[in-house]
């Protein structure tokens, strides 16, 4: 299973693993992030969504969505039944899980039963020719995406294919400055330079994409020949959501 998309949230709570936190307080965050989530669900092979999680909660208690309903939000890996869900967890109206295996149950990551199969919701894909959201990714698999995309301008990339890339261009950026720092004495920065340069081209195209995520052109990225407000507002555009369902770029 792929990780959790990379949002500002995530990264922080990645941040504050490192300290101890109060169980009271560590509850009161998780319900908050919890309550501000936007929901999908599958019926009868359509993605229907998004929604709230009161509005979640309201088809819950009506009858819509059951247990079984086939459930996604972007903190998700991929579809999965509401059951296994903190929807299911937070909300005692919710059904009980289908048995594994089970005919007509969920098993080996799909639905059967119902016309959903695992190839077609695996990691947030809806449907043998529905849409699927940009994967989220880890480190490692940003850093391949973006140099096996080197100079690709068209699709889409999510928000963890973004910051984990930039993560990675700055830490070793930085360390390669003082690297030369210390073999020059400041005179010349070949090692910085040089990785500069191979990663120049990566690091624009990854920019356009994720401008295209939240339906935006790529052109916006030459706001960052502005001084200063330029680069500011694309810092925001970059850690906005992308569209959650298919736009004009993918």
């Amino acid at each position: 299973m792929r990780p959790a998309p990379l949002t500002f949230r995530s990264f922080l709570r990645q941040i504050l693993t490192l300290f101890p936190v109060p169980d009271s307080l560590e509850d009161e965050r998780r319900m908050s992030d919890f309550s501000s989530a936007q929901w999908f669900y599958g019926e009868n092979g359509v993605q229907k969504g998004p929604y709230s999680t009161p509005q979640m909660t309201a088809l819950m208690e009506a009858g819509v969505v059951t247990g079984q309903t086939l459930v996604w939000t972007e903190d998700m890996p991929g579809w999965a039944p509401l059951a296994e869900t903190p929807l299911a967890s937070a909300h005692t109206t919710a059904g009980a899980p289908p048995p594994l295996g089970a005919g007509g149950g969920y098993a080996g990551g799909g639905y059967a039963g119902g016309g959903y199969s695992g190839s077609a919701y695996g990691h947030g894909a809806y449907g043998a020719a529905g849409w699927a959201p940009p994967p989220s990714v880890d480190m490692k698999d940003a850093i391949l995406t973006a140099f096996n995309k080197y100079a690709t301008f068209s699709g889409r990339a999510s928000r963890s294919e973004f910051w984990y890339f930039l993560l990675f261009t700055t830490v070793v950026g930085f360390a390669l400055g003082l690297v030369d720092l210390g073999l020059t004495r400041g005179d010349f920065s070949p090692l910085s330079n040089l990785f500069s340069l191979a990663v120049l081209l990566p690091s624009i195209a990854q920019s356009v994409r994720r401008l295209h995520d939240c339906d935006r052109s790529g052109w916006w990225v030459l706001l960052a020949l502005v001084p200063l407000v330029g680069i500011i507002v694309l810092i925001v555009f970059w850690a906005q959501r992308g569209t959650a369902g298919p736009n004009r770029f993918g």
